[in-house]
């Protein structure tokens, strides 16, 4: 994500990991600036312009990865998330639980 988000326009910093970050006035996860922001729908987005791209360099990376897997459905899971969160409980599964579809065939 930080990769994608230093290509930006209108950012002047990001910071990951166990990046120090310096003193500020306001902190917002990004997965929560769409409601923040009031772009909860595309006819709410204010503008038709790639707001963040993936440098050119990772794009051919995994271009050519990608494409040199046979073509088939290609689905990504997160099944858990931070332990020690408080609504963990309702945002997580253990890797078990999903078994079944790897079983599924498209």
């Amino acid at each position: 994500m930080a990769g994608l988000l230093r290509n930006a326009h209108g950012l002047s910093e990001v910071y990951a990991g166990d990046a120090v970050i310096p003193a500020y006035d306001y902190f917002c996860h990004v997965l929560s600036l769409p409601r923040l922001c009031g772009t909860l729908s595309l006819a709410a987005i204010p503008a038709d312009v790639p707001y963040i791209e993936a440098p050119a360099n990772r794009r051919d990376y995994w271009r050519k990865h990608l494409d040199a897997i046979p073509a088939r459905l290609r689905v990504g899971l997160a099944w858990a998330g931070n332990p020690s969160n408080v609504d963990d409980r309702n945002r997580s599964c253990s890797l078990a639980a999903l078994v079944g579809l790897f079983e599924l065939r498209m």
